[in-house]
């Protein structure tokens, strides 16, 4: 599962980076994914270079689900206008400037999640997403 911000997250100004957020995520809602494996633009897992050949072909691509977050669904934003080849990676991603396919650049943070974290991430979503827009509370 993969979902994607708008923005930066912050507390009290200041920018907060990937391991404060990823520390607050695993507190709050669950473990993110930090595999070998990344989530691409497609929507499914790829296997990177750090797997060998052999167990590469193990493993199948899973289609999975991305949530865009409420503020980039009324700007518009879907996964078709992310360059083709893009990789969100594993794991949490904070305080990115994304240039879309027309040219538009997009600050974004965002988090992939193992395929088995869904139900709790649907039932923590407005925590994440209060989290991912305004940081973690102190």
């Amino acid at each position: 599962m993969l979902c994607i911000f708008e923005g930066h997250p912050t507390r009290d100004g200041k920018s907060l980076d990937a391991l404060e957020v990823q520390a607050a995520i695993t507190k709050e809602i669950c473990a993110s994914e930090h595999s070998d494996i990344c989530w691409t633009k497609a929507g499914c897992f790829e296997v990177t270079p750090a797997i060998a050949e052999a167990e590469a072909q193990l493993l199948k691509p899973i289609t999975d689900e991305v949530i865009i977050s409420p503020s980039l669904r009324e700007a518009g934003l879907t996964m078709l206008d992310f360059p083709d080849g893009f990789s969100f990676g594993n794991g949490v991603s904070c305080n990115a400037r994304v240039p879309m396919k027309n040219g538009a650049f997009f600050d974004l943070s965002w988090v992939a999640f193992p395929q088995s974290a869904g139900d709790q991430v649907h039932l923590r979503y407005a925590a994440l997403l209060e989290l991912m827009e305004t940081g973690p509370a102190k």
